[in-house]
């Protein structure tokens, strides 16, 4: 749910006008395409879609809202009562935008090299609620600010009704009959901070939302029966990760792969139509001098937004937190040696000692020199170069803001941190319907449990789906 815990997207925009057989097997390091989806292109890109969900091995998705109500509400110490502020925001506030990226083994592990390979389609779907719903200036003001198309979402945005009734659903290729399609795919769903989605994803798309949440989770686990899996819950609770805000946390793992020497790989299947495709590019620059929003740093947002004078750049995040690995790892290097000169009976005057200047300028020491006589500035400080020279490096959306690019990136991460637990003997499949909680120590357990049971509204509409076979 990157709208919540991350204000700034990554990746550099280009609309791809060329034959569709021309990128076949594009590269993520280099460019991966999404496909936007309205009124004008739903018919035929629906067979091309309904195919890539029937047969993902799990499907990321991601959310645009218009607001998101009282955030004094949506962080309540309460379960039930942050449960009925995110009701309240669903039921005044509707999805803008729905963002699908869907994830296939593409059937090439090599268990030489402990390699996957995952195909993969991304779509940005525009929609428009046809009941009146509240638009907070705030969200505008976001939106607008990353390109996002207003006048193209009141046009052409797909068509949904909240509650979703069923004469709505058979008139035409809707938002509704999207949900549906993931529904009856019975596919694990994988969202990054969820909880907000998943609630949306009710309200809108299918019913009235239940008034207890225990009923409102025994109805979540049976629409997706092959589980719910959060990022932001695995990077902060398995991964341990120094944060967790999608954009910082897609980084890292991309980092990591391309150290792994690319343990997972993704190519991607040529779309339907190249008039709606656009690429987005990962592109390199260098981290600048300015100094590091401690705030953005740790939480992906600042109060000051763009008032703020020190940097929101993600590179310069990374390269600052290199640099204090780095003087961690001098330190512990010459307390270690300290130690073993002590048990040799070294003269005590004889070590080296951490000054100051050490810490402000930590390859200044002659103890910093490697093996092969090079500085660990050379190997550790060209962040520009080393942290994602390899997976290139990701610079601020230039000319649009996608759903679909928070849904590509939230899948990457799932894939990858699988395989960093893995390593640790542990399986993506412990973390099922564990869904992050701001505030909490412990994350909102998706299932029916001992007090809740499936509401009687939800098994009728379930049912009526089923007879109509609208899909």
């Amino acid at each position: 749910m990157s709208h919540c815990d991350s204000d700034c997207q990554s990746l550099s925009l280009l609309h791809y006008q060329s034959s569709s057989s021309s990128w076949n097997h594009i590269a993520v390091m280099e460019a991966f395409p999404v496909l936007d989806i309205h009124t004008g292109n739903v018919r035929d890109v629906w067979p091309s879609l309904k195919l890539g969900i029937m047969t993902a091995d799990f499907i990321a998705l991601d959310l645009e809202l218009s607001g998101l109500g009282d955030r004094k509400k949506l962080c309540s110490k309460c379960l039930e009562e942050r449960y009925a502020g995110v009701c309240d925001a669903a039921n005044t506030r509707s999805i803008i935008s729905l963002g699908l990226s869907l994830f296939r083994s593409s059937g090439q592990e090599d268990e030489a090299v402990s390699q996957s390979a995952y195909t993969v389609q991304t779509y940005n779907i525009l929609s428009l609620c046809s009941q009146s719903y509240t638009v907070e200036p705030e969200a505008l003001r976001f939106l607008r600010r990353h390109g996002f198309d207003f006048n193209k979402q009141c046009s052409a945005g797909l068509s949904y009704t909240r509650g979703s009734p069923q004469e709505e659903v058979e008139k035409d290729i809707s938002l509704n009959h999207i949900f549906y399609l993931l529904v009856f795919s019975h596919k694990p769903l994988v969202l990054h901070n969820g909880l907000v989605d998943l609630v949306f994803l009710y309200r809108n798309l299918h019913l009235k939302l239940p008034l207890k949440l225990s009923t409102f989770l025994a109805d979540v686990e049976d629409l997706f029966p092959s589980g719910v899996f959060d990022t932001k819950y695995i990077a902060e609770y398995h991964v341990r990760s120094r944060a967790s805000y999608l954009q910082y946390v897609f980084r890292t793992c991309w980092e990591w792969n391309n150290e792994q020497s690319k343990s997972m790989n993704f190519s991607f299947l040529p779309p339907p139509s190249s008039d709606d495709m656009y690429m987005f590019t990962l592109t390199t620059h260098t981290a600048s001098t300015l100094p590091v929003c401690k705030q953005y740093a740790a939480h992906g947002w600042c109060p000051q937004a763009d008032e703020c004078t020190e940097s929101h750049d993600l590179t310069n995040i990374l390269h600052s937190e290199k640099l204090k690995s780095v003087v961690l790892k001098n330190r512990k290097r010459r307390l270690k040696a300290k130690e073993r000169r002590k048990k040799s009976k070294v003269i005590k005057s004889d070590l080296p000692e951490v000054s100051a200047e050490d810490i402000i300028n930590p390859f200044s020491h002659p103890d910093s020199m490697s093996a092969e006589g090079h500085t660990e500035l050379e190997t550790s400080t060209d962040v520009a170069s080393h942290v994602l020279t390899t997976c290139k490096d990701v610079t601020k959306l230039a000319d649009g803001h996608r759903a679909g690019v928070d849904a590509f990136m939230t899948g990457v991460c799932y894939c990858i941190m699988g395989a960093q637990l893995s390593n640790r003997k542990l399986s993506l499949q412990d973390m099922r319907n564990k869904v992050y909680l701001s505030g909490k120590t412990l994350p909102l357990h998706v299932t029916k449990g001992n007090f809740g049971k499936i509401s009687s509204l939800h098994m009728e509409k379930m049912k009526l789906l089923k007879a109509k076979a609208i899909l």
